[in-house]
Parts: structure tokens; sequence; C-alpha cells
């Protein structure tokens, strides 16, 4: 490619034309031309959403956010006002005057509200990273992964006697109330006796009771035996696979730290709760006592 050489006005060897396109490269910065349709002033650093298209220039049309359900387009580079065009950051560094990052180590993840702001505390808009530790924080946006599609969080199950033949329904919060679908590892608390069964469970679920399916653990004491006078336990180790559209459980034995823990019955999304209900089979209290991790994603398209 022959690039065509510009001389400065003192006659000495100038920069090639295509320098600044060339150093939009090196930035790896990613802008979106946007027209504000939203009857107010889009001030700088306000993440937007796309609402339409202006049909003068073929760009999307903007708002502010406003509510936690609404598409991250970008965050505004400047102030753009209503009935006027602008660019929004989708990727890329841009400082934040009054976005104090100095308590926060590098890389800390930066947040937008669900008005549009951006801050450091935890959202389930997690939108780029803070590079500084300024009173006026750099940050590096990334708007090309809606971060609102997913999350994630661990909890514990402080242990509980479910009375004999009762259920126990446990419900963790979620962020948003429109996940579609996630994965859910339980195991016993490295605290817990294990007298006799250890089992853990991995369970994958959706909206919908019918169609989580699990794997699940399980150690045990079968039998004992002796050699040359010495005792000797023999164990049982096995991996289950169990779908709840077949057994309405999703575990076929007890799930505890003995061999009298409870079902694992249903794991389901109920709205903004992730909801977990063991089934005491039995006529006598059973004890359920677990530490659990979860990530759960909401599908769109």
């Amino acid at each position: 490619m022959n690039l065509p050489i510009v001389l400065n006005p003192d006659g000495l060897l100038g920069r090639l034309q295509e320098d600044d396109a060339f150093s939009e490269i090196r930035s790896a910065k990613d802008q979106a031309w946007v027209h504000n349709a939203s009857g107010a002033v889009l001030p700088q650093y306000k993440v937007a959403s796309p609402i339409g298209v202006y049909s003068v220039e073929g760009s999307p049309t903007v708002v502010a956010v406003s509510a936690e359900d609404q598409v991250l387009a970008g965050v505004a580079v400047t102030d753009i006002p209503n009935n006027f065009s602008g660019y929004l950051l989708r990727r890329g560094l841009l400082q934040i005057t009054g976005l104090d990052t100095t308590p926060f180590p590098l890389g800390a993840p930066v947040y937008c509200t669900t008005a549009g702001d951006i801050t450091m505390t935890a959202t389930q808009y997690k939108v780029g990273a803070s590079v500084t530790q300024n009173a006026n924080g750099t940050v590096y946006f990334s708007f090309t992964e809606v971060a609102s599609l997913w999350d994630s969080g661990t909890f514990t199950l402080p242990a509980y006697n479910i009375p004999g033949y009762a259920s126990h329904e446990v419900n963790i919060p979620l962020s948003r109330s429109d996940f579609t679908h996630g994965v859910l590892t339980l195991g016993i608390p490295s605290t817990a006796v294990a007298t006799c069964e250890f089992r853990g469970a991995t369970v994958w679920f959706t909206k919908s009771v019918s169609e989580a399916y699990s794997t699940s653990t399980n150690v045990n004491v079968t039998g004992w035996t002796s050699y040359s006078g010495i005792a000797y336990s023999v164990w049982d180790w096995r991996t289950e696979y169990r779908f709840y559209a077949d057994t309405s459980n999703l575990s076929s034995t007890s799930m505890g730290s003995n061999a009298f823990g409870p079902l694992l019955k249903s794991v389901r999304i109920d709205g903004a709760n992730l909801e977990i209900i063991f089934n005491n089979t039995s006529g006598a209290y059973r004890l359920v006592e677990f530490n659990g991790a979860y990530r759960i994603r909401r599908l769109v398209g």
C-alpha cells in the first residue's frame, strides 16, 4: 500500500495521514454514534439504552437507562443535548469525574445502577474495571457482553432438622426476576460429622421443576470384614444421574452427613429466588446441612 507523505510547514517530513486511524487501532476504543431521543440532555458518563433508529442518520436512538431489564448500549462520552447526536463508549478507557476509585484495588469491578449512573457499588450490571486509584478514576469499559444477563453467588444452609414426612424449602435471593437457567453445586460442610455417608450434588435447573437434572456422589459403608484379626470397612463409591421428570426427586438416597438425611427433591427459579426443596421420607427428624454455589443466566434472543 502506498501511503501519502505530508510535509510540515517547516519542510520536515510529517506524519502519515493515516496516523490518526492507526492511533484508534492502538487505543482499541469502540464508540457508537447515537441520537438522543430522551426529551432531555443525556449527561456525560450516563449509560444509555437503545429504543429505535434515527432515520436521518441511520443511527440508534437512545435514552438513559432507567430500569433493570434494559440493554446497555454504552456510556456517554460528553453531554448529548436532546435531539442531537453524539458518541457512546462501548469499549475502552474513560476517566469519570467524581468516581473515587482510591479505596479500591486496581482491576476492581465497576458497575452501572438501574438509573444509568456509574458506581463502585455492586449491582447486577458489571460494565468495566477500575484501572487507576484516583478521586476521578479511569475505567476500562466493556459493553460487548451484557453483564446483566448473569449472576453468581455462594450460600450456607445452616443445620436444620426436618420433621418426619415433611419438606424443607430454602429460597436464595437473586438479583433479578427474569433469569432462565443455571447450575447449582451442593456439598457437605467440612465441619459436619460424616458418620456413614457423604453426599454432594450438581444440579442443572430452569424455571420448570420438571426440567432439572442432577449428578450426585455417594460414599457409604456397606459392610465390615477382617483380615488376620484386623477389622476393615468396605466402602461403596458411586455417581448417580437423576432427572426430576423421571422420579420426582433429584436424589435416590439421603442427602446428608449420614445415611439418614433427607432427599433432594427439586430445584427451580421462582421469580427472584432460587428455590431448593428437601424431602424427608421417614417418620423421624432428619438433618439437612449444606454449603452451596450457583451461577445463573438469562437466555436472550
